[in-house]
């Protein structure tokens, strides 16, 4: 059976034999031990709203100014974090489900946060990650192409007895 009508079948709703199975298929249930949940969610958390509107686009002149007015400082910026993490997560127990809206939802509130801070031509990009707590250890890591004297992230964890999050909020500088 070729790839494309794989992907067909299973998105059609058929049932998933053993040996074909995804990791993003929530609809799964957690085994006894060794099970984990890994989900990808590309939409924006007001995903499904009925009123979806679009900002017009102004056109400006170009001003020319090569470097930013406010540099993009992760000392102000972890603090930030924290106590977002902090206030989201401190009553949560981990579920799969809700943890997967809750990221988003905590990312909104960071990006909101930060651009309350009128970081001019930044563009801000941040990822929330929350997984379960069973004595496992957990490596991040990222990689970007950027410039060293504009370009800038930040980033802060929290734990409680049965999760774990960890942001990270890079500023991208655009002239």
């Amino acid at each position: 059976m070729s790839l494309a009508a794989t992907y067909a079948k299973n998105v059609a709703g058929a049932n998933l034999d053993r040996n074909t199975s995804s990791l993003f298929d929530l609809s799964r249930k957690p085994q006894a031990t060794g099970s984990s949940y890994v989900t990808l969610s590309c939409e924006p958390s007001h995903y499904g709203s009925l009123h979806t509107t679009r900002k017009s686009r102004t056109n400006l002149e170009n001003s020319y100014r090569m470097e930013p007015t406010k540099k993009f400082v992760s000392d102000k910026i972890q603090p930030l974090i924290q106590t977002v993490l902090e206030e989201k997560l401190s009553h949560e127990t981990y579920n799969a489900e809700k943890c997967a809206e809750l990221s988003k939802s905590i990312s909104q509130e960071i990006k909101l946060r930060i651009k309350a801070l009128h970081y001019d031509r930044f563009k801000i990009v941040c990822t929330v990650s929350i997984g379960e707590k069973k004595n496992q250890d957990i490596m991040m890591g990222s990689r970007c192409v950027w410039d060293t004297d504009k370009d800038n992230y930040a980033s802060g964890s929290y734990a409680n007895a049965s999760l774990f999050s960890i942001a990270v909020v890079y500023g991208l500088y655009y002239e």
